[in-house]
């Protein structure tokens, strides 16, 4: 995304009838410079009025993500206090103003340990690069509208109560970014309000890259990046700045900045319908890194019956018990690109690989199939279980016969369509996958890293 450049156009007239008790022909027919000293007067007394504090919404420079201060207004001092990545709880008193400097601006003009390493105002340090003054672009008496002097960035300042301590609030921050983000879910969607839908990762690092979700995904990823930084608020996600770049694609959207967190866990804008997800089930489900552990304890209808049947029949025949299974993704195979679905079951400490092809019908509905024929149907293991014909290291043919119950299991994934159920949208842990035809049967998949995938630049050709 283009860098956001700030024109820092006052606009006195609305900010200062905004907080000056005169009407708007009195406020014009005063001196500028008493109209300007009248709204510092009354900036300084909003800051300080109903328990003065206030939660500032904060962003030091537009290459990392934002932070919140709690901030405590008092008469000429200002207690201020923090949680962030660069140090636990902390809390230091220190001086403010409102002053005039072509306009009414609001400047912390003594040293704050929690507030000023993010700006540092000593003539040879710039901190984070953010600003320490803040022209006082509007208000009413629960939102302040500041512009960083410096850097022109946008900050907010909102009222809040006493009835919560300063910790509780930042562990809420914390805990609402903890629910809506997770190293399983590497790619969210935006959906704008017309239906046009980007792709975004960096969403863990609060920094975003965006891309049109359409043709190539790494392609556009490269072609096409748009930047934006974030933080999350006690009230959802805030941007820097507006999703300007949408336009570009979506002349009729709508243009975010803000984003609440709902009950099914997704982010909505302002207008109710602009949201962003974890998007289609079925993309989720087909990821590269993550594998989908089948709970065994939380599955119905003859999907139970064919997967206690697989248990049973395994012991039976041969003499193993099958620990665990998953459905995964296997994007390398003994260091050769691979890409294949596959079912991976542990059978005491063996490795047992049945490789599967799917193919998606829709947003939340996909099919699977299983290729006997393929070049590499299973691994050697799977074989075992699966049954079929191969070659020995002498060039001769072998038979494993394998057992029926396996058999039986990988034929009923192969003729159904599955569909899905997250438990978070946006932040997924676990995924129901049932039936379509009849939801009775299901598996519940909890979802984990994928130990088979390879990081290519690991592999040597």
């Amino acid at each position: 995304m283009k860098k956001f450049f700030y024109i820092l156009a006052l606009g006195l007239s609305v900010s200062l009838a905004s907080c000056a008790p005169s009407e708007v022909d009195d406020l014009f027919d005063e001196n500028p410079a008493v109209r300007i000293d009248n709204a510092v007067k009354n900036y300084t007394e909003l800051l300080k009025s109903n328990g003065g504090r206030w939660l500032l919404k904060y962003f030091p420079n537009g290459d990392q993500e934002g932070y919140n201060f709690v901030m405590h207004f008092k008469n000429g001092s200002v207690e201020i206090s923090s949680k962030n990545a660069y140090f636990d709880f902390t809390a230091d008193e220190s001086l403010w103003d409102v002053i005039s400097d072509f306009g009414p601006v609001l400047t912390f003009n003594t040293y704050n340990e929690v507030f000023h390493p993010f700006s540092d105002p000593e003539p040879d340090g710039t901190g984070l690069g953010g600003d320490y003054e803040f022209i006082i672009m509007s208000a009413d008496e629960n939102t302040i509208n500041l512009r960083g002097k410096k850097t022109g960035i946008a900050a907010e300042l909102v009222r809040i109560s006493d009835a919560t301590s300063d910790l509780d609030i930042f562990n809420q921050i914390d805990a609402q970014r903890a629910i809506s983000f997770s190293s399983l879910v590497d790619t969210l969607y935006l959906t704008t309000s017309t239906g046009y839908q980007f792709g975004a990762i960096g969403h863990n690092g609060m920094v975003w890259t965006f891309f049109p979700d359409e043709g190539n995904h790494a392609s556009n990823l490269i072609d096409y990046p748009e930047h934006m930084n974030s933080m999350f608020t006690l009230n959802g996600l805030r941007f820097m700045g507006p999703l300007d770049f949408i336009s570009e694609y979506d002349p009729e959207a709508f243009i975010p900045q803000n984003f609440t967190l709902q009950e099914d866990g997704t982010l909505l804008a302002e207008d109710g319908v602009t949201r962003i997800s974890a998007g289609a089930l079925s993309k989720v489900f087909c990821s590269q890194r993550v594998s989908f552990n089948i709970d065994k304890d939380n599955m119905g209808g003859d999907f139970k019956t064919l997967y206690d049947n697989f248990l049973s029949g395994a012991k039976a025949k041969l003499r193993r018990t099958i620990s665990s299974m998953a459905f995964t993704y296997f994007n390398f195979y003994e260091s050769k690109p691979f890409n294949h679905f596959g079912l991976h079951f542990k059978a005491a400490n063996l490795n047992c690989f049945i490789f599967l092809d799917y193919t998606v019908i829709d947003g939340n509905t996909l099919s699977m199939s299983f290729n006997p024929n393929a070049t590499l149907p299973y691994n050697d293991n799977g074989r075992t279980y699966y049954g079929g014909d191969w070659i020995d290291s002498n060039g001769a043919q072998q038979h494993t016969d394998g057992v029926q119950e396996v058999r039986d299991f990988i034929s009923m994934l192969s003729s159904r369509q599955f569909s899905f159920k997250a438990d978070n949208m946006l932040c997924p842990t676990k995924l129901t996958i049932y039936d379509k035809a009849n939801p009775e049967n299901y598996f519940v998949l909890k979802m984990v890293n994928n130990p088979n995938y390879i990081d290519e630049s690991t592999i040597e050709y």
